[in-house]
């Protein structure tokens, strides 16, 4: 879904660097991954409150957060973002 504007971005909470890198190349993670080293402390976390991992969040093409549990109907949420203008 790239191609019509749909992305993902990693945020990692990780302090190590090569661990981080160990664990995107180990599960084939291809989009990018924010990160600063500053673990449970960077600054996307504390700016979305990410307090437990996994989690998922969609963003709207404006940049408004409009599902922060995104996990269920994935597919049909995207779509619908998507289809928005």
């Amino acid at each position: 879904m790239h191609d019509q504007g749909f992305e993902i971005v990693g945020i990692s909470f990780d302090q190590d660097r090569n661990e981080l890198k160990n664990f995107v190349a180990k599960n084939d993670m291809p989009w990018p991954q924010y990160f600063d080293g500053q673990g449970w402390n960077n600054m996307v976390g504390k700016e979305f409150q990410i307090h437990a991992i996994p989690a998922m969040y969609l963003v709207d093409k404006k940049g408004n957060l409009r599902y922060t549990d995104a996990r269920e109907d994935l597919a049909g949420k995207v779509r619908s973002l998507l289809a928005e203008n």
